[in-house]
């Protein structure tokens, strides 16, 4: 499949890029379409990893005021009355 770009702005981008890196036309193209591809993909990710944190943050709201515990309920809630775990 060949592509017609009708574009003299664009084209003079290409031929821009393709000088600025030493590439060929077609060469500097698939790299700049690969690299807009790769930033996508990671901006998706970002934001399923956005998504996913504010699910958690959500859920720990929803739990309210947890009981605060010192260190010796937390002792006694660990080990027995003869210092082994339960």
């Amino acid at each position: 499949m060949s592509l017609n770009i009708d574009n003299a702005e664009i084209e003079a981008r290409m031929r821009q890029l393709a000088a600025k890196t030493g590439l060929g036309i077609a060469e500097a193209v698939d790299a700049a379409v690969r690299e807009k591809l790769d930033r996508m993909s990671v901006d998706s990710s970002e934001d399923q990893r956005r998504q996913r944190i504010n699910k958690v943050v959500l859920f720990l709201e929803s739990l309210g005021d947890l009981p605060r515990l010192d260190q010796e309920q937390i002792a006694r809630e660990m080990y027995d009355e003869f210092g082994v775990e339960r």
